[in-house]
C-alpha cells in the first residue's frame, strides 16, 4: 500500500525507519503543517500539507497514513481531520516483541526493542517507545505515549491521551486517568487521577 507519513520532525524519522525495515508498505512521501518541500530521509519529501492533503495524494495513489507526531494533541487534532479519507497503518519494529495474543489499534507505532506481552491491548495512534515494556493484560488508551524506557505491568489500566516518561514505573493494578501525566521517573504505585501530573518525588496535582 502506498501511504504518507504526517510530520517532518524527529519522531517522524523514526517511524520512517521502522516502516523501510518493516517492508510492508510504500512510502511515497510527507505531509507538513505548512506543504513546504524539502529533503527529508533517504529521498522521502513533503509533497502535502494538513490544508490539502486531500487534494494531493489521489494524485500518488496514496491510500494509507501513520501520523509521525510525538505530541498526544497533535496526533488527535489530525485524526481528526484525517477522519475516513485515509486508512492508518502500525509500524512495528522488527527488534520489538509483541505477543501474537496482543492487539493493536490502528496508527499504533511499536519501536525498536518495545515488549508488549500476551492479553494486552493497545488503542489507535498510540507510541509504544524504544525499550518500553508493556506486561500482560493491561489495556493502553487511544492517543497514549508510552516514552523509551517506562516499564508498565501486569493488570493496568491506562485511559486515553496519556503521557508516561522517560524511564517511568507504573505497578500491577494500577490504574491511571484520562490525560494523566507522569514524570520522567516517576513511580505509580497507586492509581492517578485524570488530569493529574505524577512527579518523580510521588506527589500528584491537578493540571488545568
Amino acid at each position: 500500500m502506498n501511504i504518507v507519513l504526517f510530520g517532518t520532525g524527529g519522531h517522524a524519522k523514526v517511524v520512517a525507519e521502522i516502516v523501510q525495515l518493516q517492508g510492508l508498505h510504500r512510502m511515497v512521501g510527507l505531509v507538513s503543517e505548512d506543504g513546504r518541500p524539502g529533503d527529508f530521509i533517504e529521498g522521502l519529501e513533503v509533497i502535502a500539507s494538513n490544508q490539502n492533503f486531500g487534494e494531493v495524494l489521489p494524485g500518488y495513489d496514496v491510500r494509507g497514513a501513520i501520523i509521525a507526531l510525538g505530541l498526544n494533541k497533535h496526533r488527535m487534532h489530525l485524526s481528526e481531520l484525517i477522519g475516513g479519507s485515509l486508512e492508518f497503518v502500525n509500524a512495528v519494529h522488527p527488534s520489538a516483541t509483541v505477543s501474537r495474543q496482543a492487539g493493536l489499534g490502528p496508527g499504533t507505532v511499536v519501536m525498536a526493542g518495545a515488549v508488549i506481552n500476551p492479553g494486552t491491548r493497545i488503542g489507535a495512534h498510540c507510541i509504544i517507545n524504544t525499550a518500553s515494556s508493556i506486561d500482560h493484560d493491561c489495556t493502553v488508551g487511544d492517543f497514549t505515549h508510552v516514552c523509551p524506557g517506562a516499564l508498565v505491568a501486569g493488570h493496568v489500566d491506562i485511559a486515553v491521551g496519556c503521557w508516561l516518561g522517560i524511564g517511568s514505573i507504573v505497578s500491577d493494578h494500577i490504574n491511571i486517568g484520562e490525560r494523566a501525566f507522569l514524570s520522567a521517573g516517576a513511580r505509580a504505585v497507586q492509581d492517578v487521577p485524570p488530569d493529574s501530573r505524577l512527579s518523580f518525588s510521588g506527589k500528584i496535582v491537578a493540571t488545568p
